[in-house]
């Protein structure tokens, strides 16, 4: 008897939290719908959100979840819901991230014969668009070049940068820029930790293009971690030390000094 009301108490505990987690779902997914005012040619009004553009027509959904497939003819469109339409459908577009990198040695250079080698690099972003059609409003890439630790499991934000263009006939529909900054990377072999080799290397990019809303339309990335960690990684200045998750951290600490700690702790 005792068991039956514990397993009974369970049940309607698991029920309870699956109804509260339907509900949050819920509104979290109908929170980040926009729901307008559209207004016919006849005078009728519609609240709705947009859903999706199909071919003369338009297709929206009401609060109650239904939807309306209309003839754009049918519509008394406004300014302010042209350019709604328009950045609602933007272009296909094709990210590619760009780098140089090459190697300094300074065996040549006097009283530098002992001074490491350094991975000088350049970065930069081309976005090209692939579909047909104008796209008469600003956008803004964004790139983030990532880098590594050779000893140690620490991220680097490299470098970071952005411009604002258009994409129109005079540019092909093709933009591309360079960031202004040059960094530098050292690979050593460290006296101080059992000449370990430390330094750094890059590792990957994250590419992001948003409209003027400073909504997301396309990105492209090495790793999908970065993806998925947009909002730390944007939080990360140049030369942050983060994890995988994009939070900052400290870089990693040489093996003698953990060593040292260690032994100083007995």
């Amino acid at each position: 008897m005792e068991l039956n009301k514990i397993c009974t108490a369970r049940l309607a505990a698991g029920l309870v939290r699956i109804c509260l987690i339907t509900f949050v779902c819920c509104r979290g997914t109908s929170s980040l719908a926009e729901m307008r005012i559209w207004t016919l040619n006849d005078g009728k009004t519609l609240e709705a959100e947009y859903v999706r553009d199909l071919f003369d027509k338009i297709v929206l959904r009401d609060a109650d979840g239904k939807e309306h497939s209309l003839l754009k003819d049918s519509l008394n469109l406004s300014e302010d819901d042209i350019e709604y339409l328009e950045l609602e459908n933007p272009p296909i577009l094709d990210l590619s991230f760009k780098k140089s990198i090459e190697q300094k040695n300074f065996s040549m250079i006097r009283y530098a014969e002992d001074r490491p080698p350094e991975w000088r690099a350049n970065f930069g972003a081309k976005v090209a668009q692939k579909s047909s059609g104008d796209y008469n409003h600003p956008l803004t890439v964004e790139f983030f070049a990532i880098g590594q630790e050779i000893k140690g499991n620490r991220y680097i934000l490299l470098d970071r940068n952005y411009s604002t263009f258009f994409l129109n006939k005079e540019n092909k529909r093709k933009f591309e820029f360079y960031s202004k900054r040059t960094v530098r990377m050292t690979d050593l072999w460290d006296a101080n930790d059992d000449y370990s080799r430390r330094g750094e290397q890059y590792f990957g990019f994250l590419i992001v293009v948003k409209d003027k809303r400073n909504k997301v339309i396309a990105m492209d990335a090495s790793n999908k971690w970065l993806e998925e960690n947009l909002e730390n990684l944007e939080k990360r200045g140049i030369w942050n030390y983060m994890d995988k998750s994009c939070v900052r951290t400290f870089p990693t600490r040489p093996t003698s000094y953990i060593a040292n700690r260690e032994a100083g702790r007995n």
